[in-house]
C-alpha cells in the first residue's frame, strides 16, 4: 500500500479536495473492529458454551451420585430402578427446567 497522507482540514473543510478519499481512510480501520469484534465474540460464545457443557456435566454428576447413595427400598419408593439412574441424570441435566431449583455447593 503506498504511503497516503491523510489531510483532515481539508476533509473537514466541507467540499475540501484530499488526497485520497475519507472511505479509504476509514474502511481499514472499520475491517480490523470488526475483524477484532467477530474474534472476540465468537472467543466468548466458546467459553460460554464450555462453562454451560461443565455445568451440565456437574449437575449430572452430582444428580447421578445423590440418587446412587440411595438405598433400593427408597428408590423403589420414588420408583427409580438402579438401572434408570444414569438416564434420569442426564435428563435432569439437559432439561433446563431443572436450573431454577440447582443452586451452587458454596451457597448455603
Amino acid at each position: 500500500m503506498k504511503n497516503q497522507h491523510y489531510n483532515r482540514q481539508a476533509a473537514n473543510a466541507g467540499g475540501g479536495t484530499t488526497d485520497i478519499p475519507f472511505y479509504a481512510f476509514v474502511a481499514p480501520n472499520l475491517q480490523f473492529g470488526e475483524t477484532l469484534s467477530t474474534a472476540l465474540l465468537a472467543g466468548f460464545q466458546a467459553i460460554a458454551s464450555t462453562v454451560k457443557a461443565v455445568k451440565a456435566w456437574r449437575w449430572e454428576r452430582i444428580t447421578r451420585d445423590e440418587l446412587a447413595s440411595l438405598d433400593d427400598r427408597i428408590l423403589a419408593d420414588i420408583g427409580v430402578a438402579r438401572s434408570e439412574i444414569p438416564g434420569l441424570a442426564r435428563e435432569a441435566a439437559e432439561n433446563p427446567t431443572y436450573a431454577a431449583t440447582r443452586r451452587s455447593w458454596w451457597t448455603a
